[in-house]
């Protein structure tokens, strides 16, 4: 993957309750190809004191992430300005619903720390002339006919599951999306 706000996570130990618990941080790259993996689109771009923080927000949680009192070897980082995207290597340790809904409570602490948005899935997100920019989904059918949006405009599908998917499917030509009905 590659990215130049990638968060390198270095693993480290750490003491709780007379007993050592190790923390999985690890960056993306060592993650296997099919760790499950999630992306957060935000509502506007971080600016870099943003990102600093939202990537120190990003460790402190890893840190602490648990799927029944069981660490995740897990990573995340940031993405042109405006995804977080986690993902945890499932082959170690799976996500289960309480580590999932703990994630969605970092998610959501973020979004109110930061005045954005993280979980509203109507955003589109796409490059124009070598920018990110982002849509809400009512508006698709419009910026097609303004020709904003064409059949090679890249999108990116942020329902991918894998790091797999990630590298090679997240962001794709329209055409070749969910938009293709609009061409």
């Amino acid at each position: 993957m590659k990215g130049s706000y990638r968060v390198v996570l270095q693993g480290y130990q750490r003491l709780r309750t007379f007993k050592t618990i190790f923390f999985m941080f690890v960056t993306f790259d060592q993650l296997p190809s099919t760790s499950r993996t999630w992306i957060f689109q935000a509502n506007r771009k971080f600016d870099e004191r943003e990102k600093r923080l939202i990537n120190t927000k990003n460790t402190q949680f890893i840190t602490q992430w648990t799927a029944h009192n069981q660490t995740l070897e897990a990573s995340a980082m940031i993405e042109h300005d405006c995804f977080i995207i986690l993902a945890v290597n499932e082959a170690h340790n799976q996500a289960s619903g309480c580590s999932i809904d703990k994630m969605t409570h970092f998610i959501q602490s973020l979004e109110n720390e930061f005045n954005i948005s993280l979980l509203d899935r109507s955003l589109v997100g796409f490059i124009k002339e070598d920018k990110m920019r982002t849509i809400d989904f009512k508006l698709i059918k419009e910026k097609i006919n303004e020709g904003e949006i064409t059949p090679t405009t890249l999108v990116f599908d942020n329902t991918i599951t894998t790091l797999s998917q990630l590298e090679k499917d997240w962001l794709k030509p329209a055409q070749e999306t969910w938009l293709q009905r609009y061409f």
